[in-house]
């Protein structure tokens, strides 16, 4: 029997290790008496948006986990309703899904 391996990555534990080489990228320039106001504006400018962007990646990843959770429920309760009444809710959740796709 083949061994399974985990291939997941945690994307959270990557957003935090990310972020903390740029927190730390920008404290050495602010902290470095030899640093330029160009390099200052630039340091500062450059983290505003890398954290706003590793701010709408954990949203999105938010919003995806509670997603799955919310369809992991659906699943698990289905398995316990009749089988017309799980085959009509999984029709009506494609055909949404496919709308908003």
């Amino acid at each position: 029997m083949e061994e399974l391996i985990d291939t997941r990555i945690s994307v959270s534990q990557e957003l935090k290790e990310h972020y903390d080489k740029i927190i730390e990228r920008r404290d050495n320039i602010l902290d470095d008496p030899g640093s330029e106001n160009r390099d200052l504006i630039g340091i500062l400018n450059a983290t505003t948006s890398i954290i706003r962007e590793l701010s709408k990646i954990q949203q999105d990843l938010y919003n995806s986990e509670k997603f799955a959770i919310l369809q992991q429920i659906i699943v698990n309760v289905l398995k316990d309703c009749d089988q017309e009444v799980a085959n009509r809710v999984i029709a009506a959740l494609e055909a949404r899904l496919e709308k908003i796709s």
